[in-house]
């Protein structure tokens, strides 16, 4: 059973495409989607006015059509075979492709990230923040290959959703799942319950440990082998110490889950996994 329906990506027609392309390929003998669309958007479509004559094609032979010969040339490279859509819009890049996927029910967009600062010409965040769907950013230093999932919790229902949603991938895959929970342990506190600070930090990770059994026998009815790991925050921001972690453990994937302004869940959304995405902003 596949686990999205409709998958969208979006090529900006660089050579990066074929980096998402191969990511792409390698992960779908188990993403198998009923429907691969592919959207490139350009901030025109205009032929420019200041092209002479001999440099213009065919006057029938629009942008669009050239736009669409290329993205098509980049996919066919990839999957020779397969049934596809390739889109091509003209407009603001984030807002276009935010709408594409609203209308047409897409499940799960992909986007790429070149580098730290640049996201295939994505207004990411508001992206990631705005999106319908679940998001899958791919960096340009991805895995091919799936092996362990980091899940960033706090244990609020969104958090569970992450987490229920690797499982979903556990049950397809030979995939390790970590479950990683970041906590803070209020400076003064323990003097106001007579305890050292060392007490009381071990108090915290007492309890928190009994909590994480009860909360994997609730959330994982079937029995998928996960990791916990509990880490106390250092001076770091939370973002950092996520990706931090993630970095050690050779993490594949990281999935978090968060409620955004349009109360829907996705894979990397909201403040703290915004910063996650680039870490080094700090928060």
């Amino acid at each position: 059973m596949a686990m999205y329906k409709h998958i969208m990506t979006g090529l900006d027609l660089t050579t990066f495409d074929d980096q998402i392309l191969q990511y792409l390929k390698q992960q779908n003998n188990w993403l198998q989607p009923q429907l691969f669309s592919f959207l490139h958007v350009s901030p025109s479509l205009e032929i420019p006015q200041y092209l002479p004559p001999d440099l213009v094609p065919d006057p029938g032979f629009t942008m669009e059509d050239q736009v669409k010969e290329k993205m098509d040339e980049q996919i066919d490279a990839f999957f020779p075979s397969a049934s596809y859509d390739s889109v091509i819009r003209e407009g603001p890049v984030t807002k276009i492709m935010l709408k594409q996927a609203t209308k047409n029910g897409v499940d799960l967009d992909i986007i790429g990230r070149k580098q730290a600062h640049d996201f295939a010409g994505l207004g990411a965040k508001r992206f990631i923040r705005h999106a319908s769907s679940d998001v899958l950013v791919v960096p340009s230093a991805s895995s091919q290959t799936l092996r362990r999932i980091v899940v960033a919790t706090d244990f609020s229902t969104h958090s569970d959703w992450a987490l229920r949603k690797a499982i979903e991938f556990a049950t397809i895959l030979q995939v390790e799942i970590v479950l990683l929970h970041i906590f803070e342990v209020p400076p003064t506190w323990h003097n106001k319950v007579g305890r050292t600070q060392q007490q009381f930090d071990a108090m915290i990770r007492a309890n928190l440990e009994d909590y994480l059994d009860k909360y994997l026998a609730e959330v994982n009815p079937a029995s998928v082998e996960i990791t916990p790991i509990l880490l106390e925050r250092d001076d770091s921001s939370l973002a950092q110490e996520i990706a931090r972690f993630a970095d050690h453990a050779d993490a594949d994937l990281l999935m978090m889950g968060v409620k955004g302004h349009r109360n829907l869940e996705t894979f990397l959304m909201g403040s703290i996994t915004e910063k996650v995405l680039n870490p080094d902003a700090g928060g």
